[in-house]
């Protein structure tokens, strides 16, 4: 009996309503998808969205501050007739650049105020001039979630003092100094960096006696990173680096500065030294004090390999250092003056809290009993010349005397003694910054050593001048 072939069974047919089920519930899941994507990058914007602000620069000084807008190589006299200011200022905004001439003055000439935070950065003209440009400035739009603060400096010194205690969540300063240098500030600081750059914009040395440097930065409060290519170095407090032109750091040293070059006397020979026109450091300098007949010798300047001051007159000839040595002798009767210098030119305005005078002196022979009658026949002495607060201020003298002698009250009120036990060495330590020195000075012009006299040998070595 033959089988029976079944039909094939079909596939149920699914109803329409199904389907369109289906496309609803798919349209509505790539709708909630979309809505939370959106909500999320809405969020996102509302929370990351920055607005650019303003800051505001008040002018310290009567002339020599300048303003460079935005895409311009021309700096100009700023408008500084804004009725909100209690002093002249001017509106700072991003890419803009405040620009400081020599001529401005000492101290800060011109101060950038961000109204965010009350974050204040003092521009500093002395001795080459300052340019700082603001590249960004921004804040969160709608929250205080951030705020970004960037500065590049071009040239000269500026103090950031960066607010503790801001209404932002997230607070970045930089600083950019150019060959991939930047620095970052933390918030609660106080900062010093120094670019130093000759009149072509070509990293210059500090002193004479020093390397080029791109630039320098000191902390004085808080916590700064130097980044520079892959290095990193955080800075603490009272704690310095330079940064030499290629962007390779240096060391961490004290925030401590020389201001007098080649105190050690060690650069240049005696023969140089006495050159017509001096050297890059000390020049020569001789003159009788009072008419003179052609019979009276001149003094002269020699300098010698000696002993340390602090080892005796017996070592080893490998330790014997240069020692700057003023002479005069034959019994001569009229005064003569023998002497070197040199020129500071130094703003000392931020050296607030130390700027010491030390060295090592001795005098072997002096003729003159004390300092002589007007007391001013000293066979060390050492000058200081200074201005108060400004360029135009007229200048003053600073004078300490070295002699030797029984006489312990020299004559003129204009002078500091110090009486000294003769052929041995002494070590001088002179804080300037103390009140009746040189407390609140901001500007040291030169410094003069000298021998004045009769006849006199005496000797002076290891002299530095260091601020903080």
């Amino acid at each position: 009996m033959a089988e029976q072939v079944q039909p094939a069974q079909r596939a149920p047919v699914r109803q329409p309503q199904t389907i369109a089920w289906l496309y609803l519930l798919g349209a509505f899941a790539i709708f909630c998808a979309l809505v939370a994507a959106g909500g999320l990058a809405g969020w996102r914007y509302y929370r990351a969205a920055m607005s650019p602000r303003e800051g505001q620069v008040e002018i310290n000084a009567p002339t020599g501050v300048g303003y460079r807008p935005k895409g311009s190589d021309k700096s100009y006299t700023p408008d500084s007739t804004r009725p909100d200011c209690q002093k002249p200022c001017f509106a700072l905004r991003e890419g803009d650049s405040v620009t400081a001439a020599r001529e401005a003055g000492y101290g800060p000439v011109a101060s950038i105020v961000l109204p965010d935070d009350q974050t204040q950065i003092d521009l500093f003209a002395h001795p080459n001039g300052a340019d700082l440009t603001l590249d960004r400035y921004r804040v969160s739009r709608w929250t205080h979630q951030r705020q970004e603060v960037a500065f590049r400096q071009n040239a000269g010194y500026a103090r950031y003092d960066v607010r503790a205690g801001q209404r932002y969540d997230e607070v970045r300063y930089s600083v950019d100094l150019g060959n991939g240098v930047a620095v970052d500030l933390a918030p609660g600081g106080s900062y010093g960096i120094n670019v130093p750059r000759d009149a072509q914009g070509r990293p210059r040395p500090r002193l004479a006696d020093m390397a080029p440097e791109l630039a320098e930065v000191s902390v004085r409060d808080g916590s700064a990173t130097v980044r520079s290519g892959g290095q990193a170095l955080t800075l603490r407090p009272g704690e310095k680096v330079a940064v030499d032109p290629r962007g390779v750091l240096g060391r961490p040293a004290e925030a401590a500065w020389e201001l007098i070059a080649d105190g050690d006397f060690a650069r240049h020979t005696s023969d140089e030294y006495n050159a017509r026109d001096g050297t890059d450091t000390w020049s020569v300098y001789s003159g009788p004090l009072q008419a003179m007949p052609p019979s009276e010798l001149i003094g002269y300047v020699f300098i010698q390999k000696e002993c340390p001051p602090y080892t005796g007159d017996i070592c080893a000839d490998s330790e014997r250092q240069p020692v700057v040595q003023f002479f005069r002798q034959g019994n001569q009767t009229r005064s003569f003056a023998t002497g070197i210098s040199q020129t500071l030119d130094v703003d000392v305005s931020e050296y607030t809290q130390s700027l010491r005078l030390t060295g090592w002196v001795r005098v072997l022979n002096q003729s003159i009993e004390g300092a002589g009658v007007n007391g001013s026949e000293c066979p060390v002495m050492i000058t200081l010349t200074y201005k108060d607060t400004s360029p135009t201020d007229r200048q003053k003298r600073y004078t300490r005397c070295i002699y030797i002698g029984d006489e312990d009250t020299p004559r003129d009120p204009n002078i500091r003694y110090d009486r000294v036990a003769p052929g041995t060495w002494r070590r001088i330590d002179i804080e300037l910054r103390a009140r009746e020195a040189l407390g609140s000075v901001r500007y040291l012009q030169d410094i003069f050593i000298e021998a004045r006299g009769h006849d006199y040998t005496s000797e002076v070595t290891a002299l530095s001048l260091v601020g903080k």
